[in-house]
């Protein structure tokens, strides 16, 4: 999810991204979406996901969560995570 002053937070974009051995699908609010701008890189250990800002509106933070799941089970999940993008890069 992203924020970015003078726009509702309701009305950014929330994206869920789902990764499978078999690719990967985008929903944003809960409706499937085109998965441009996101590209996955999957390894035996690791998965890394790249995605342009552009797709979250270009916000000024973004929050970020990751859940793993085995067979529609939940394993784990980390903490939200907030980064201040305003810091990071020029917007």
């Amino acid at each position: 999810m992203g924020y970015r002053f003078g726009k509702p937070f309701g009305e950014m974009p929330r994206l869920i991204i789902e990764l499978s051995k078999t690719g990967h699908k985008v929903y944003n609010h809960g409706q499937q979406s085109a998965d441009d701008g996101v590209t996955v890189t999957l390894s035996p250990t690791q998965r890394e996901v790249h995605l342009s800002l552009a797709l979250l509106e270009n916000p000024e933070r973004v929050f970020v969560t990751v859940q793993t799941n085995s067979k529609g089970m939940p394993l784990d999940n980390t903490p939200w995570l907030f980064i201040d993008l305003r810091n990071e890069i020029s917007l």
